[in-house]
């Protein structure tokens, strides 16, 4: 396993980390479960000495053959059944076997006979009864069966003692034929190994048939069974141990078998990660229902607002030679995100100064303008389909979003073939046209899946933003896109966006350092409390109240808010007397005029100064109309203009 697959199994493992937490825990319930449905298993066992008289002290050393026979004869029927029948178990000998365990001690001749039963006195009983039914049995004339099975073992020894001499001889006759020296030495050396079976086997057939002699002091009951209280199957915590490693090994395979056999895209916060060849642009994130649509609105200060502002960064500089002038959005099929993914971050664009226009270019099912509230009753189709010259017609499809820098043109109604009149020159012409009075379009294009519109949509514009569902959208799926999409030698793919990641839980956007934290007072409580103070009293909860003079004060968290300061740096600025302060009940407060004076005392620079035949002018002072108006929007338009030129104006020394 190299090192790029064990850290993508890490991460993998990491991220699933819950799934292997409930398959533990699953695991463990599972087996308690089954553990207390199990009646416990209790063990007792009997010993039985065989071939030795314990009473006369005769031991002759162990008999291997005569241990290993009786081991066979105590689970024979002849044996069980009588045990059966005194003790009136409902059971058959076979199921009775089955309950016993037999174990050998071959160096001390012992017999351990072991039953297995759910009460230890009855397990105990039978075992005594057992090893009392075989010594009964081995000390009798009658027992036939086992005497002919003896017999039996003697005859098969004798006949391979048989075999084995007759083997001998031949080798015997062969060896006066060899003359090769290997051939003989073979010879002999089998010969040898002949000898040594035979006399084994001789050794095995005299102590066996000592046993068909006398039957007197073979098997002696040697250690009676006692019931033993303690289960041999009641480690429940060994149990539940094993349930859970059970479930998490499940869950690892399991995760294992998602990471590098699921072909689902998922987000990776690697600095430069690439996608099918394609670079990652950046996640987008999961917003909250109640935020929606235009989180760019409801939530400017989140971390889903910051992420979208990072991708519309990283848009900026995907051309050389200036910043694009038309985007276009697309993705593999309908639920991606990519038609709430355009229209905010077209909000985004427009909030940072650029004219925006934000074309719905889903001439199927477009409804972007749903999103802005606002109707659809001529948009890009009517004015693709219209006769009269797109300079008049425009107009009349741009709509106003309320929005300050943001127009919108609607998809406009249905037609049978969009994809027709986005393939003719007048949708060419117009974005044409849109470029030189918009600063950027961005243009949301139908899913990749619903026909070649996406291709027409991306060959008029300067790029084209894919938009993929993190753990939704398969790489088979982007690679039909890509495919698609690079059918056209004058389409540039900027890159891959994620939508729909959890950024709270990446250490790269939830963090808190490169963000002002917010105050413990909003600017709308602190409107709220000036429109109605309170007078006097605790006032736990009010940011502004009222003294008995009418004077109104201001709160720590509030005067705070009021100086766009930390609460902390207030109470420095108190401690050290640079702010006034009174001290309340249990609270400090601010007067509304001590923070009115540090406000009017700040030392302000008014002008700034420019060297004469200077060429660039952005940097001077907003200039006032002559009617008295500043004309400020004008010349932050002209500081834009001159900014964009200057980031893409070549170095100095360097070709054109």
């Amino acid at each position: 396993m190299n090192t790029s697959t064990l850290s993508t199994l890490i991460r993998a493992l990491l991220r699933w980390w819950w799934l292997i937490v409930v398959a533990v825990a699953l695991g463990v319930g599972v087996g308690f479960f089954v553990r207390t449905e199990q009646p416990d298993i209790y063990a007792s066992k009997a010993t039985v000495l065989i071939g030795q008289d314990v009473r006369e002290g005769n031991f002759s050393g162990p008999n291997y053959s005569l241990v290993q026979a009786y081991s066979v004869l105590v689970r024979r029927a002849t044996v069980l059944q009588p045990v059966i029948d005194d003790l009136a178990l409902n059971l058959a000998p076979e199921a009775l076997n089955e309950m016993m365990e037999v174990s050998i001690n071959f160096q001390a001749s012992l017999l351990e006979i072991t039953v297995l039963d759910t009460l230890p006195e009855r397990a105990a009983l039978i075992a005594n009864r057992i090893a009392q039914e075989l010594v009964n049995q081995s000390r009798g004339t009658a027992v036939s069966e086992d005497q002919a099975f003896v017999a039996a073992q003697l005859a098969d020894i004798q006949q391979q003692i048989t075999q084995l001499q007759q083997r001998d001889r031949e080798l015997q006759a062969e060896a006066s034929t060899l003359t090769s020296a290997f051939e003989l030495t073979q010879n002999l050396a089998e010969r040898e190994q002949i000898r040594k079976a035979v006399q084994d086997l001789r050794k095995m057939y005299t102590d066996l048939s000592q046993t068909t002699g006398s039957t007197r002091g073979q098997v002696t009951l040697f250690e009676l069974a006692v019931p033993s209280f303690w289960p041999v199957a009641s480690n429940r915590t060994l149990d539940l141990v094993i349930a859970g490693a059970a479930g998490g090994a499940l869950a690892i395979i399991t995760i294992v078998f998602i990471t590098f056999f699921d072909d689902r895209l998922q987000w990776s916060e690697a600095e430069g990660a690439t996608v099918l060849g394609q670079p990652v642009l950046g996640p987008i994130g999961i917003v909250p229902a109640s935020k929606l649509p235009l989180y760019m609105v409801t939530m400017p200060g989140s971390v889903e607002a910051e992420a979208l502002r990072q991708l519309r960064s990283k848009i900026m500089i995907q051309t050389e030679g200036g910043h694009p002038r038309s985007v276009t959005i697309t993705s593999y099929d309908s639920g991606d995100g990519k038609t709430l993914t355009t229209a905010n971050l077209a909000l985004a664009f427009a909030q940072s100064g650029l004219r925006t226009l934000v074309i719905d270019g889903d001439m199927r099912k477009g409804d972007l303008h749903e999103l802005f509230r606002l109707p659809n009753v001529r948009g890009l189709s009517d004015l693709l389909a219209a006769k009269e010259p797109l300079e008049q017609a425009l107009p009349r499809c741009l709509l106003d979003t309320g929005y300050e820098g943001l127009t919108l043109m609607t998809c406009g109604r249905d037609t049978a073939d969009p994809a027709g009149l986005l393939s003719k020159p007048r949708f060419a012409a117009l974005v044409h046209l849109l470029i030189q009075q918009f600063d950027i379009l961005l243009m949301d294009s139908v899913p990749t899946i619903g026909g070649h519109d996406a291709v027409f949509l991306a060959e008029a514009s300067d790029g084209v933003v894919i938009v993929v569902r993190a753990g939704r959208t398969t790489q088979s799926q982007l690679k039909r896109t890509l495919a698609n999409l690079q059918s056209s030698p004058d389409i540039n793919i900027m890159g891959v966006a994620f939508n729909r990641v959890r950024l709270q839980v990446t250490s790269k956007y939830s963090s808190g350092y490169y963000y002002r934290s917010p105050g413990r007072v909003s600017a709308e409580r602190i409107n709220r409390d000036l429109r109605s103070p309170r007078r006097g009293g605790l006032a736990l909860r009010a940011s502004v109240i009222k003294d008995r003079s009418g004077e109104r004060l201001y709160s720590l968290a509030a005067a705070a808010a009021r100086l766009g300061v930390r609460e902390r740096t207030v109470k420095t600025w108190i401690s050290s007397g640079y702010l006034p302060a009174r001290r309340g009940l249990l609270r400090a407060w601010v007067r509304e005029r001590d923070i009115d004076a540090l406000l009017a005392n700040l030392p302000v620079q008014e002008a700034l100064a420019v060297e004469p035949g200077r060429a660039d002018e952005t940097l001077q002072p907003a200039s006032v109309t002559p009617n008295g108006a500043h004309a400020l929007p004008e010349q932050l338009r002209e500081q834009r203009a001159a900014l964009l030129d200057y980031v893409t104006r070549p170095p100095q020394g360097q070709d054109e």
